[in-house]
């Protein structure tokens, strides 16, 4: 799964995994009265987190693990540990052999029948009798049994495609692997409840018992189970545990993997949440005080029980989930068929969403780079208004040809970046006052919540007589959400809405509700969207939205002859009251407005904070740039700002490495059309140019996944690559924001709001990322790469204020 496969890609052993599995893209599943529903969920998921659901024996994924271990000397096999007792400040572990081996640390990942676990409850019975409940120590249940199986050479088994029968009180699941290798689970329930002591055994004749008496049963309709009988190579057949323990430590011992819970093979974590506890447990290590924790037992403690404690209540949420999954998928009782056999199918590829709810927010190796691909995704290559469902969560998309042009805010866009480039007019000045004003009082609110004494607030942001030492914690995403929203609602409405912080909170919320809604209504068939989109807050935020701007509007055409043109709704305006022909009205430019308002807020500058946090070394550069660029053009100026050719480098570098759109430039074909090699591209299909894939391109960009902040300053020395190199500039192999005359026209904007940002950020603060940790992880949304949204960064009061500030 794609947790397990991201921490294995960190340690560089999934490129060795991923040429002996055959990636899963289809799922057919089955039902006893011969109804069967196709579900894409599998590439769905690859498509999002950029890893594919596979399977793999596991003696090969052994071999790989081991081939790819640096020390293999330190691999003592065949040595049975019988008891761990503390010798001062280490564990020693005595084998049957009589051999002993010490350690400051007992890491038990030696299963459900674990050694290492008994040893836990015998020490803390010893020290601490009761503190673990018999209750807890018979956790584990089983309602059901599994025959696991592998066959080779099945006919009808297809490449990529999961066939799964969910009978009553029987499920079975088909996977195909490499080398026409077939994985076949049957799982059956039990015919009475057994607690973990006390669980059945089952040999050989029973599994062929069972399966003997399954070979009639329908897999799809050209494969039966008997075919996978048939061609079987090896079979056995366990009890299934489920559930999990609350303590996994005491002392120098911890527990991780099958060792702390159990869960059926229908959810597929059993193996990925292992990984992820040796994750987790590695980060507790790594951000703790090792040293003390080595030299004292009680240090070591605290930090293990740290380590349970966050790791327990994701354990508690993946039990509950993969308990519910199973008793769906073999019909368990009344309400179980209806949801399986009726609204499941109904669902179509919703499991992937409900797998989503697993897979994200897993732990990772915290102190190893993000590898590549969990960065990009370059599948589900569709339209972003395909992605977010816009007919059904922003309005006016539902009549697709009677809507106010694209060019009217194109124009307005223009006519305001010739407003910011006048040195006589004010907006600039305005605009860049807005996000200060903006920036303070979020910072202000941020520190006013925050109580922890370990990072008191600074003071006021503006307030350069005070400084401090001291950082405060603040929610990235959070903060430039609401800078952006603010400046941006200042350029679209000017005051006093985008001071009206009831406006501002729903102009946020807006951003965050559109792709949320989309990810429930693409659960759903599309026949039921029209009524399922009544219910849902995006579309129900754009009516409060839209009544808003409707009595703004009247509000403005009350004053008109006393108020002069401001903001691109007074543009707007005028160029609705010049219309001759074309029947618009307000309520039009309310839809454009309200459109307009979820395309604004960008997250670029999310990821250029990132970025800076984790880059120490291009502070100084920047700050120095800062102080000649407002000694020679003067401070807060638009000239200024725009002479700032390492920082507009520092931000392009960083779209480079982190872009929203893996693909560029959409279009629609209006009718069929072969191109001269042959191609044939059919009316009504989606074409796209490549995005990501040329920024990782080498022909284009030098050593293209190193991160170079002054790559594109120093483009601009040549003279065949000046034209190219800002980062407002829309080429060839640069298409972020489009082409030619469609290209974004709200790039200038975006820019001089992320300068703005930064420039005042390294003007007044210091930076870091919380705990001084790598960079987030970015957050696939099928081909869209979004920041972590809930990272956090820590700022605090430069000793070293640049004395110029663009927004002072």
């Amino acid at each position: 799964m794609p947790n397990g496969a991201l921490i294995l890609d960190q340690l560089g052993i999934f490129e060795a995994i991923e040429k002996e599995i055959e990636p899963l893209e289809l799922a057919r599943i089955r039902f006893p009265d011969g109804f069967f529903f196709q579900s894409h969920y599998p590439s769905i998921i690859r498509s999002n987190f950029g890893y594919p659901m596979s399977f793999l024996e596991r003696q090969k994924l052994l071999s790989i693990l081991y081939n790819k271990l640096r020390h293999k000397d330190r691999v003592h096999a065949g040595h049975k540990v019988l008891s761990f007792k503390y010798r001062g400040h280490l564990a020693v572990a005595r084998t049957a052999s009589g051999k002993a081996y010490s350690g400051h640390l007992v890491v038990g990942a030696d299963g459900v029948h674990s050694l290492v676990r008994s040893e836990i409850w015998r020490h803390i019975g010893e020290n601490a009798p009761g503190a673990v409940a018999d209750i807890e120590k018979s956790s584990l249940t089983i309602d059901y049994a599994c025959i696991y199986g592998i066959s080779s050479g099945v006919p009808g088994a297809e490449d990529g495609v999961q066939m799964s029968l969910l009978d009553y009180d029987l499920t079975i699941h088909v996977f195909n692997g490499k080398h026409k290798k077939v994985f076949w689970f049957v799982i059956l329930k039990t015919e009475k409840r057994y607690q973990y002591r006390d669980k059945p055994h089952f040999d050989t004749r029973d599994a062929r018992r069972i399966c003997e008496s399954l070979t009639l049963k329908k897999i799809n309709e050209t494969v039966t189970f008997g075919n996978m009988w048939e061609k079987c190579d090896i079979f056995t057949m366990t009890p299934l545990e489920e559930g999990y323990f609350k303590t996994w430590q005491y002392g120098r011992l911890v527990c991780i993997g099958d060792a702390v819970r159990k869960l059926t093979p229908n959810i597929g974590q059993g193996a990925n949440l292992a990984i992820e506890d040796a994750a987790a447990l590695a980060n507790t290590l790594w951000t703790g005080d090792l040293p003390k924790a080595m030299a004292d037992t009680a240090a070591m403690e605290d930090m293990m029980r740290r380590f349970n404690r966050n790791q327990l209540a994701r354990t508690r949420s993946v039990c509950q989930q993969s308990e519910f999954l199973t008793r769906l998928q073999s019909n368990d009782d009344v309400m179980k068929r209806f949801l399986a056999r009726y609204v499941l199918p109904a669902l179509h590829d919703i499991p992937a969403g409900s797998s989503a709810v697993v897979l994200r927010g897993t732990p990772r190796l915290e102190f190893v780079d993000i590898p590549w691909r969990s960065r990009r995704q370059h599948s589900g290559w569709t339209l972003l208004r395909t992605e977010f469902l816009f007919k059904w969560t922003l309005p006016g998309q539902q009549h697709n040809v009677h809507r106010i042009p694209n060019s009217v805010i194109a124009k307005a866009l223009s006519w305001q970046r010739t407003r910011a480039s006048n040195p006589e007019d004010p907006f600039f000045q305005e605009f860049s006052a807005e996000l200060l004003h903006g920036f303070q009082e979020e910072i202000q609110a941020v520190g006013g919540r925050q109580r922890s004494p370990c990072l008191p607030f600074f003071g006021h942001a503006a307030d350069d007589t005070h400084g401090s030492s001291s950082w405060i914690a603040v929610s990235c995403f959070q903060l430039a959400l609401r800078v952006v929203a603010r400046v941006t609602t200042k350029s679209l409405f000017g005051e006093p809405l985008c001071r009206d912080p009831k406006f501002l909170d729903m102009c946020c919320r807006f951003g965050d509700m559109v792709p949320r809604d989309a990810l429930i209504l693409r659960g759903f068939p599309a026949f039921t969207r029209p009524f399922l989109a009544k219910f849902l807050a995006a579309p129900r935020l754009v009516k409060e939205l839209q009544t808003i701007l409707g009595d703004e509007i009247r509000s403005r055409r009350d004053s008109r002859v006393e108020n002069p043109m401001k903001d691109l709704l007074d543009f707007s305006m005028n160029w609705l009251d010049e219309q001759r022909t074309g029947g618009f009205d307000d309520w039009h430019i309310t839809d454009m407005m309200t459109n307009t308002i979820f395309a604004a807020l960008h997250t670029s500058i999310v990821h250029v904070i990132f970025e800076l946090a984790t880059r120490p070394e291009y502070v100084a550069p920047l700050r120095d740039e800062i102080r000649q660029c407002f000694s020679t053009h003067g401070k807060g100026t638009k000239q200024a700002i725009d002479a700032m050719h390492k920082m507009d480098s520092f931000i392009k570098e960083t779209q480079r490495c982190n872009p929203l759109d893996a693909s560029a430039l959409a279009r629609l074909v209006l009718k069929p059309y072969t191109f001269s090699n042959g191609l044939h591209v059919p009316k009504g299909s989606f074409i796209f140019t490549p995005n990501s894939p040329l920024f990782e391109d080498e022909r284009f960009y030098s050593d293209p996944k190193r991160f170079d902040g002054l790559r594109f300053a120093r483009m601009r020395d040549d003279p065949e690559l000046k034209s190219s190199a800002p980062f407002t500039a829309a080429s060839e192999t640069s298409m972020h924001f489009g082409m030619g005359r469609h290209a974004c026209p709200g790039r200038y904007m975006v820019s001089d709001e992320v300068k703005l940002v930064l420039v005042h950020l390294l003007s007044n603060f210091d930076l870091a990322i919380q705990n001084f940790g790598p960079r987030p992880r970015n957050v696939a949304f099928g081909k869209f790469m979004l920041p972590d949204m809930q990272a956090k960064v820590w700022l605090r009061r430069t000793k070293q204020p640049v004395t110029a500030d663009a927004t002072s």
